[in-house]
């Protein structure tokens, strides 16, 4: 067994549980979980944003402080109707990495 494979069954677990009780929302924000992402270690103000596209089919990426205090605040960045939140949030990050 992989060392990290409890850690992303234990990111899926809580995730589907926090959808079953949220039925309505299509992302969450939460912490990291350690090893969840194998090797990779992100900074520690970086969080998880996962998205239900549908139930029990859900992605999860990592998004730094930035998009985090944004994601949090609302406006016009982000509408839960946007389908597709990975792709702004690649857009973001590569604009940021060129400034």
């Amino acid at each position: 067994m992989e060392p990290y494979a409890s850690a992303t069954e234990k990111a899926s677990e809580s995730d589907r549980e926090w959808f079953l009780l949220h039925p309505k929302d299509t992302y969450r924000i939460r912490p990291y979980i350690a090893g969840e992402f194998g090797r990779e270690v992100p900074p520690t103000t970086s969080r998880v944003l996962v998205e239900q596209i549908q139930t029990g089919m859900r992605t999860r990426s990592i998004i730094d402080a930035e998009i985090v205090q944004l994601l949090e605040m609302g406006g016009i960045f982000f509408d839960p109707r946007v389908e597709n939140i990975k792709s702004i949030v690649a857009n973001y990050q590569k604009k940021k990495m060129l400034n």
